[in-house]
């Protein structure tokens, strides 16, 4: 599992450094920096261009009322799973999930150019309590 080096950068559309975090995203706010802080994001490793992330509206809702859309595509797991898998997908501290259970896209009939559905163990539901 990755233990260092897991680092969130924004770049421009011409993929311009615009602004990343200085060290590795520790699990919890609490630990100390240094090496061996961060959260092990995946356990086999990923080749370039298995995952993308992209948000539609990089604004704080606070300030606008608007909610971002948050897009994983492509999504190539590094394994053949013909059962189903937990995933977890976290967000930085001030992030709040809020989506409708039929906002979540995981299967080739939502999603074109996928080849194969998301081997999920069941589809996730949205949050009932607000984080801490």
């Amino acid at each position: 599992a990755q233990l260092d080096g897991f680092r969130l950068m924004t770049r421009s559309s011409e993929h311009d450094a615009l602004d990343a975090t200085y060290y590795t995203v520790r699990f919890l706010a609490s630990d100390g920096e240094g090496p061996s802080t961060s959260f092990g994001i995946y356990r086999l490793p990923m080749q370039v261009g298995t995952f993308a992330a992209s948000l539609g509206n990089m604004l704080p809702y606070s300030e606008t009322g608007i909610p971002s859309e948050i897009v994983i595509f492509p999504l190539r797991v590094p394994f053949d799973s013909s059962s189903a898998v937990n995933w977890r997908i976290v967000a930085p501290h001030g992030y709040e999930w809020d989506f409708l259970p039929d906002n979540f896209k995981y299967s080739t009939l939502d999603i074109m150019g996928t080849n194969a559905d998301l081997p999920i163990a069941r589809k996730p539901v949205p949050p009932t309590l607000p984080p801490k």
